[in-house]
């Protein structure tokens, strides 16, 4: 199958005829991020940007030439640390209705990985991930992991990713090819789990720290005197101080035992709301 893209009017053809590119059909379906609100100014310098930085990393991996931004020193940096092996850069694959260019492909502890390279200031995983999985599915490469290397200024980041099934991108395209948006499965997904784990750690570690302050803040209001604390230097935080002080309740399990009657009679029923509880090996239960 010959396949061809005409940078000049960023158009592939496979035996002649043009074909939509992965980045074409992801627009379509709104899964790629929308960029009509930055400044053309700002899109043109960094996209001229980005491919400056892809075109050194192509030149490194087809013929080991070292490039010169600081982008491309962290990329080395990042695949020496990960143990990332890559020899193929700008592989252009198509399966004779869809062609797209994916970036490297090449191994990763043993594994066959596919990566894709983006120098953009904010993190679009769901766009990233079905875009790997359309190189992946249109190129009938069956890689074992899926993974973008996110380079910014001083950081560079491995972000591994789990793409969409086969099944979901064979519905997504069909959806394409009768102009209609595609409606995915509501599924929970390995990356709202991994999403969640992290929202867990950071609000335990949140918490340790809330808690630190609390208890110097109680020792600073016993030991002062006072009831509030203000500082005109953070003007829209106050904070105050309840002292100890005895408090009454009623213990309900010992009502429950000995009167249950009137605990039946003085019930109410309400319907409360679904929970949802997160557990992480090695992080405590946040209260």
């Amino acid at each position: 199958m010959y396949v061809e893209f005409v940078p000049e009017n960023h158009t592939y053809y496979c035996e002649g005829e043009p074909v939509p590119s992965v980045t074409q059909i992801l627009h379509n379906q709104g899964i790629a991020p929308q960029y009509s609100d930055v400044a053309p100014a700002v899109l043109e310098k960094a996209a001229a940007r980005g491919t400056l930085i892809h075109e050194e990393i192509q030149r490194y991996v087809d013929c080991g030439e070292p490039g010169m931004t600081e982008e491309f020193g962290l990329f080395v940096d990042l695949c020496e640390k990960e143990e990332l092996k890559f020899y193929g850069a700008e592989v252009i694959v198509c399966n004779g209705s869809v062609a797209g260019t994916l970036d490297l492909v090449g191994s990763h502890n043993g594994k066959r990985i596919l990566a894709d390279v983006k120098t953009t200031a904010t993190e679009d995983k769901e766009y990233w991930r079905w875009q790997l999985g359309l190189y992946d599915y249109i190129g009938n490469i069956a890689a074992d992991e899926f993974a973008v290397i996110h380079l910014r200024p001083k950081k560079a980041q491995l972000v591994m990713l789990t793409p969409p099934s086969g099944d979901e991108i064979a519905e997504m395209l069909e959806a394409e090819a009768m102009n209609v948006l595609y409606a995915p499965p509501e599924v929970i997904t390995p990356d709202l789990i991994r999403r969640a784990a992290e929202a867990k750690r950071r609000a335990q570690a949140a918490k340790a720290e809330l808690d630190a302050v609390t208890r110097e803040l109680h020792d600073l209001f016993i030991a002062s005197g006072t009831f509030a604390a203000a500082s005109e230097e953070v003007p829209d935080v106050k904070i105050s101080f309840t002292p100890p002080r005895a408090s009454e309740r009623l213990d309900t399990k010992k009502l429950k035992a000995e009167q249950p009657e009137i605990v039946k009679q003085y019930s109410v029923q309400s319907l409360s709301s679904g929970t949802v509880r997160i557990s992480v090996k090695g992080v405590e239960e946040c209260s």
